[in-house]
């Protein structure tokens, strides 16, 4: 998509541990280079990319990356954060600490157009002198929907839901990675993807539909699975036999 916006420098996603290497060398050399970065901006994990998560060592590493040369550490939680991935902000799951936390989709379940930026108290008392505006700021039945969408997740234990029957999932998918046409299965909660070696991934989507089961794709390679955080392990047994069975013919 394009044009971008300007003044951002784009790196490749870490799909392997040698690809983050070279990508944290890289930026360290920018960072050093002019010192004129203001903020390093990723997703904790590439949902919407196919469900790429990064090695364990690569946002810690970046975060101390920031830390050293003072740019701001942003972390883009729209799509990962509000239990998706089995914790509040998925950012959690590898003890990093963002600057500035961007949140939408699941802060309110789709009931109210409202976003949020969450910042440490070190941003917020720098940006004080920076005129706040919002034209749509000021509604209150939004932030009435989002804050009950929000106790709703909490009473229900839907973060600790994802976890658990997003395991769960996982690991009835992950006989799938025994197949020859099969590149990867991974996920982490209530997301997940299977990776074809060639592309399979529409004629799957096709053919899960017609049996009830509703799936995504990323790319022509690759089945993007995102449930409900709401999700039985009934439910995920019964959609992870129809994926099966699907895969299994071809």
């Amino acid at each position: 998509m394009s044009p971008g916006v300007p003044n951002f420098e784009k790196y490749p996603l870490p799909k392997s541990a040698e690809t983050a290497k070279r990508i944290l060398a890289k930026l360290e050399r920018r960072l050093q280079r002019k010192h004129d970065v203001a903020a390093v901006m990723t997703e904790p994990i590439w949902t919407n990319a196919g469900c790429y998560i990064p090695p364990a060592d690569f946002l810690p590493q970046v975060q101390a990356l920031c830390r050293k040369y003072k740019a701001l550490f942003i972390m883009d939680e729209v799509a990962s954060g509000m239990g998706r991935c089995g914790r509040w902000y998925a950012s959690e799951l590898w003890n990093v600490t963002p600057d500035i936390i961007t949140l939408g989709k699941g802060l309110t379940g789709g009931y109210a157009s409202l976003g949020a930026t969450l910042v440490t108290e070190a941003v917020f008392k720098g940006a004080k002198r920076i005129p706040h505006y919002s034209t749509f700021g000021w509604c209150l039945t939004d932030a009435a929907a989002t804050l009950a969408n929000l106790k709703f997740i909490e009473k229900e234990k839907l973060v600790e839901n994802s976890a658990s029957v997003g395991t769960y999932l996982l690991n009835e998918l992950k006989p799938l990675a025994a197949l020859r046409k099969v590149k990867m299965v991974r996920g982490q909660g209530m997301v997940l993807a299977i990776e074809f070696k060639l592309p399979r991934a529409p004629k799957v989507v096709f053919d899960c539909y017609r049996k009830g089961l509703l799936v995504e794709l990323t790319d022509a390679h690759t089945l993007f699975i995102s449930p409900p955080l709401a999700l039985t392990r009934a439910q995920a047994k019964a959609g992870a036999n129809i994926i099966k069975q699907v895969c299994g013919v071809y």
